[in-house]
């Protein structure tokens, strides 16, 4: 009962509030003797509500200069907050702008050492560089994961030249085991593998003729050293770049083994 009383009292009071000597205005004004104010109406309260004399706790909550002190307190705190909430957001997007201008120095930093740096020294470089579930990558990895595709292809072109044919699955196996094992070597060998060998069958089925000169020779050589007992020559031959990539070649064109001539 008392609280719904204090309810309907606040409400018409503050329906009242400014008629005082000591307004809202006043006291938005005078925010020393607003806080002294509202100070002295909480404890006017707190002391009727503990005594439970009604009459005096109606006062207080209708007194209108208690309510404009009131009012003025919580306006001003607002507006504190709201300043410090807008200060901490201008520090916040200066750090964030400083952030992003130091990332942009070590990028810029990062993608010129690394345009001149040799095959080796850049993919070593890269292998801290796995792709982040959420966040950006570091300044570093980024000028890597720009640069990374250009690298590539043109390291790949050069050990398909540097290697050619047999060469180059030769020299992959020797850098992806045993004592010369070598992580980054061994990873640019074998996709310079996979693309040599991509590239051969493409070109096959692009040169049909070329196809069929090559795929013929292998039957023919397999087929001589298989009558001559030499087995295990034919096996090797038919292992060799040459018979293996005309065989995959033909594959597509729906020929099987070397059983025929095409």
């Amino acid at each position: 009962m008392i609280r719904r009383q204090i309810l309907v009292c606040s409400v018409a009071a503050l329906l009242l509030a400014g008629c005082s000597d000591h307004d809202l205005p006043y006291y938005q004004s005078h925010l020393d003797e607003a806080k002294a104010k509202q100070e002295e109406c909480e404890a006017s309260m707190k002391s009727a509500f503990m005594s439970q004399d009604e009459d005096k706790l109606k006062s207080v909550v209708e007194d209108k200069e208690c309510i404009a002190a009131d009012k003025a307190n919580r306006e001003y705190r607002y507006a504190q907050a709201e300043l410090a909430a807008k200060k901490r957001q201008e520090e916040a997007a200066k750090k964030e702008a400083e952030a992003q201008r130091q990332y942009d120095e070590e990028y810029a930093k990062a993608k010129e050492s690394l345009s001149a740096a040799s095959t080796e020294e850049f993919f070593k470089s890269g292998e801290d560089c796995t792709p982040k579930m959420w966040g950006k990558p570091s300044a570093a990895c980024k000028a890597y994961n720009e640069l990374e595709e250009g690298k590539l292809n043109t390291a790949l072109s050069a050990l398909i030249t540097q290697f050619p044919k047999d060469k180059l699955k030769a020299q992959s196996e020797d850098r992806c085991s045993g004592i010369n094992f070598d992580k980054t070597a061994c990873d640019l060998l074998r996709k310079a593998v996979t693309k040599q060998q991509k590239d051969q069958v493409a070109f096959y089925l692009e040169n049909r003729e070329s196809l069929r000169t090559d795929f013929n020779d292998c039957v023919n050589r397999i087929k001589s050293l298989n009558k001559d007992q030499k087995y295990n020559d034919a096996n090797e031959f038919a292992r060799s770049y040459q018979c293996s990539m005309a065989q995959r070649a033909a594959q597509e064109l729906k020929v099987f083994g070397f059983n025929k001539t095409i």
